[in-house]
């Protein structure tokens, strides 16, 4: 019992100490984040026109026009107002039918540093101005004591969705697993969203939660048996159950919102379009083309390095599997497999005309209020090879001009994610994806 006691008070003062630190960045940076700059890194119609005839083909173009009409900008101005809708959302739809005389609201954060953390303070913001309930505020870390508790209902808010793996992984560590193993009913979770892709929403539909919270097997054995309410149904071969028990899915029980829905990439242009503009322009799948005032996110996101850099498109997406080859003899698009450094190399400087004049198809940014990469950047960066640049996985022997963890640095990026100098410092984000690959480069 002591040690249970002890236990609890521990977390009381964590709690005490998060809230303490929210508050405090709350008095000291909520004006500054209000005042920040807004629409000031529109798309230039000219230099995104030069981006779009610098490509080497014309499929690459028709690819690279096609994939411009679907560029969503999100504004700062437009952030703050749509945090007053979660606002409003939260406390005058979703809190009501909780039917709770006195309930606990708890807004659940992300870290410092995160732009999650900087909705969270917005959120705050529009709370106190329009004179709702002000909630508790605590890190996921210090939620697990609270599940219990059918007095709380909890928020979490975020900046946006762009698949919805993030949000499945948070539910079903945090919310769905941990009240199958207690047996308690789910807790009263509210997820809001600036902005949400149509992708993202299809796929938090339902969640396999066992799957996706990391459990080992054996404990996915032991909640199916103590919990019958794990229809048969729910999982795709009723034969191998146990085997297939990462299949298990189930309808999201919790409410998500967003106040902004962006319609699925794939949708627009077409699955054909969709795929070639993944095999060009980015090495992961993307279902938007989206971009903040206060960030660009990363390449699994959206289209970074597009929106970033205005690169030479890709040739060798993973995830498109060996169906996608050279369509024909006289087009200069190679659909091929890990083709050779050296063919990759002549995307991009090329020569388009009779006359041998060589285009520059390379580092062409078309969002305003960016710095211009200078000659020197641009010249010791067209010697990192493609492949290496795009992925940001190293296939083949260095040493390289510059290192590959230059392209994820949040200092190059723009627009600029100012609130992590904000909050913490800045600098480069931690990452895993620079690890030497063994897969070798070769021609399909």
């Amino acid at each position: 019992m002591a040690n249970n006691t002890e236990a609890l008070a521990k977390i009381r003062r964590d709690i005490e100490t998060h809230q303490g630190t929210f508050m405090r960045d709350y008095e000291k940076h909520i004006q500054t984040i209000l005042a920040m700059p807004s629409g000031t890194h529109r798309v230039n119609p000219e230099k995104l026109e030069d981006w779009i005839e610098s490509q080497q083909s014309q499929t690459r173009r028709d690819v690279a026009r096609a994939l411009s009409k679907h560029i969503v900008y999100i504004t700062h101005r437009e952030v703050i107002g749509r945090c007053k809708d979660l606002v409003n959302q939260f406390y005058t739809q979703y809190l009501p039918k909780q039917g709770l005389e006195a309930p606990t609201v708890v807004l659940f954060t992300h870290r410092r540093g995160k732009s999650g953390y900087m909705v969270a303070l917005l959120f705050y913001y529009w709370v106190q101005q329009l004179g709702f309930q002000v909630p508790t505020v605590m890190v996921d870390e210090l939620y697990p004591h609270l599940i219990k508790d059918p007095n709380c209902v909890f928020a979490y808010v975020d900046d946006m969705s762009y698949s919805g793996s993030q949000l499945s992984q948070i539910l079903s560590s945090f919310a769905i697993v941990p009240s199958y193993i207690e047996k308690i009913p789910y807790p009263k979770f509210w997820i809001g969203f600036v902005a949400m892709t149509r992708y993202a929403q299809q796929h938090i539909a339902t969640i396999a939660p066992f799957r996706e919270s990391h459990i080992s097997r054996n404990q996915v054995k032991n909640i199916v048996a103590k919990n019958p309410d794990i229809a048969p149904q729910n999982i795709r071969s009723v034969q191998n159950r146990i085997q297939g028990i990462e299949h298990i899915k189930i309808q999201n029980p919790f409410t998500v919102y967003a106040s902004r829905i962006i319609p699925s990439l794939r949708a627009q242009m077409g699955d054909e379009m969709f795929v070639a503009a993944h095999l060009f322009f980015n090495s992961e799948p993307a279902d938007c083309i989206v971009y903040f005032d206060h960030k660009v996110a990363d390449s699994p996101s959206t289209f970074m390095k597009v929106l970033v850099f205005g690169p030479v498109p890709a040739v060798n997406a993973l995830f498109a599997g060996d169906k996608f080859r050279k369509k024909n003899e006289t087009e200069d698009d190679s659909y091929g497999f890990w083709v050779p450094d050296a063919v990759l190399r002549n995307v991009r400087t090329y020569d388009r005309g009779k006359n041998r004049t060589s285009h520059i198809t390379q580092f062409k940014p078309f969002i305003e209020g960016c710095n211009v990469l200078d000659d020197a950047t641009k010249e010791a960066w067209g010697k990192v090879p493609y492949a290496e640049f795009l992925t940001g996985d190293v296939w083949s022997n260095g040493p390289w001009p510059v290192p590959l963890d230059s392209f994820d640095n949040v200092d190059i990026r723009c627009p600029r994610s100012w609130y992590k100098t904000m909050f913490v410092g800045g600098g480069k984000r931690k990452t895993r994806r620079y690890k030497k690959s063994n897969r070798k480069t070769r021609r399909s």
